[in-house]
């Protein structure tokens, strides 16, 4: 497990976009963005699709409605939001299990289908720390795809 605190939302791009230039070593990868409400996952990921895709950074937004979004780069990165889905018949309507093999997927609240936790590569946490300025970004690999990826990981 590596542990890494963020001082701001500039800092979660860049911890973001460090993991990022790590993991684009591997062409598919699931990631679950474990955190509260407005805890700083969808700043995450425009961080990480800042590493592949510099120029797609601007369209990064939280899919809470359209639940993905797809952000079109080599490998392509599938930014899921699960916080309005409850069941496995509802993972099917979007795709979900084709997306498994189709590059990296972000997936925000993995824990509303608790059936898809044994497909995560990374799981990502980050906690809001009590100023609610900073945060506490915490990775822990679930996988050998994952353990690869951080051990590549320099911060």
């Amino acid at each position: 497990m590596k542990i890494f605190t963020s001082t701001s939302p500039e800092v979660t791009q860049q911890i973001a976009k460090t993991l990022g230039e790590a993991l684009f070593l591997e062409s598919q990868l699931v990631i679950g963005l474990f955190g509260s409400l407005g805890a700083g996952k969808t700043t995450f990921t425009r961080g990480l699709v800042t590493a592949k895709a510099p120029e797609l950074a601007h369209w990064v937004s939280s899919p809470t409605y359209s639940v993905i979004n797809n952000y079109p780069c080599e490998p392509e990165i599938h930014h899921l939001d699960l916080y309005r889905l409850e069941t496995l018949d509802d993972l099917e309507s979007i795709g979900f299990w084709e997306l498994l093999d189709e590059g990296i997927l972000l997936i925000e609240w993995p824990e509303r289908i608790p059936e898809i936790e044994h497909t995560i590569d990374i799981m990502v946490s980050i906690r809001t720390l009590a100023d609610r300025t900073k945060r506490e970004i915490f990775f822990d690999a679930k996988s050998k795809r994952g353990e690869n990826v951080l051990q590549k990981l320099s911060l």
